[in-house]
């Protein structure tokens, strides 16, 4: 694993929080990593290079009975739909395809809340969830779209296919 941590020390952690969250009386929701925006040569798709984490945090949700939604499968599956040129315009550097810009963050975080709204612990969440429905359609239907900057992320949704 990246940034010299195990497999190991990587499940040691999420199921210490876990712990710590049921301790606190709250109910933990693990989340795969999101995809990096990296693409095949030879198959023109994502790469899939956080399988490691992806199962390892899989596990830890399974092990301690914890609920857990799969970032990592919708985010490739819809950066997959939109190819590869739209997916950089969510780099915070135009050759950082790990770390999202505001509209990336905007884009993302709406897909994060509609699969945890769709998950069996979003009704216990629901309150606290807002997601703006324009974006997450777009994101389902896997069309490319891109929250106009200094907006609310609720208005000016541009999408095309």
């Amino acid at each position: 694993m990246d940034k010299n941590i195990s497999v190991a020390q990587f499940e040691e952690n999420l199921t210490n929080f876990v712990t710590e969250v049921r301790r606190e009386g709250g109910t933990p929701i693990l989340v795969t990593p999101l995809s990096r925006r990296q693409w095949s040569t030879s198959t023109g798709k994502v790469n899939l290079n956080l399988a490691v984490q992806v199962n390892a945090t899989l596990r830890v949700a399974a092990a301690t009975n914890s609920a857990f939604i799969d970032l990592n499968k919708a985010s490739v599956d819809y950066l997959n739909a939109i190819g590869q040129e739209n997916a950089q315009q969510y780099n915070l550097q135009p050759t950082d395809r790990t770390h999202l810009n505001w509209v990336g963050s905007v884009v993302f975080g709406n897909l994060v809340g509609a699969l945890i709204e769709e998950s069996t612990i979003g009704r216990k969440v629901e309150d606290w969830i807002k997601v703006d429905n324009k974006i997450v359609k777009s994101i389902k239907k896997g069309e490319f779209v891109f929250p106009s900057v200094g907006e609310a992320p609720n208005h000016n949704v541009t999408t095309s296919a």
